[in-house]
């Protein structure tokens, strides 16, 4: 912690890693549960594509964190 009152940009870099950390845990949160209603059989075809859209988007998104 010392360092950090020291070097305020890495206190800046420590909470960017949090953040990125949270946005990367609640985009897989998301995607087990897009996951899990495709899984269940009970969308219809519409809407499982839109859930399948997400599910790639949020994909995406984990692999670049």
């Amino acid at each position: 912690m010392l360092y950090n009152c020291v070097n305020p940009k890495a206190s800046n870099e420590m909470s960017e890693t949090k953040d990125q950390l949270k946005d990367f845990e609640k985009s897989m949160q998301n995607l087990e549960k897009i996951v899990s209603n495709m899984e269940s059989g009970e969308l219809g075809l519409e809407e499982s594509l839109e859930q399948f859209e997400k599910g790639i988007k949020l994909a995406k998104s984990c692999q670049d964190t």
